[in-house]
């Protein structure tokens, strides 16, 4: 699933940052007892959170989960044209930019993917 969709084709970075340089959202970690950091982005372009529960995954939780499943399905196949393209000597200009396009919108997402499961193994 592409999240794009979701913020109307604006693409921003998914952390904000405090006078200090620390990431808001892990201070908010640490108080809240925890908050799982969701592969989408709002409408403005902000990270999402879900409150993490104990016990069973909610509805969310299990939708966050496949969502992420598609990502990185998608950032799969996107490398794997990413490296056919550059394994082209004739591939010119254009089919280069939008190799690199896909390949930094998928990167985008593993990334923020890799950002919430790493904040939910420190727990």
């Amino acid at each position: 699933m592409d999240d794009r969709a979701e913020t109307g084709g604006r693409q921003r970075r998914a952390h904000t940052y405090d006078e200090d340089g620390v990431e808001r959202a892990d201070a908010a970690c640490r108080a809240d007892g925890g908050l799982r950091l969701l592969p989408w982005l709002s409408e403005s372009g902000k990270p999402c959170y879900l409150r993490a529960e104990e016990g069973e995954p909610g509805v969310v939780g299990l939708f966050a989960d496949r969502v992420e499943a598609r990502q990185v399905v998608e950032a799969e196949r996107v490398l794997g044209e990413a490296r056919a393209v550059l394994g082209e000597p004739a591939a010119g200009a254009l089919a280069l930019r939008l190799s690199l396009t896909s390949a930094a919108g998928a990167l985008e997402r593993v990334l923020r993917i890799a950002e919430s499961r790493g904040r939910r193994v420190v727990r």
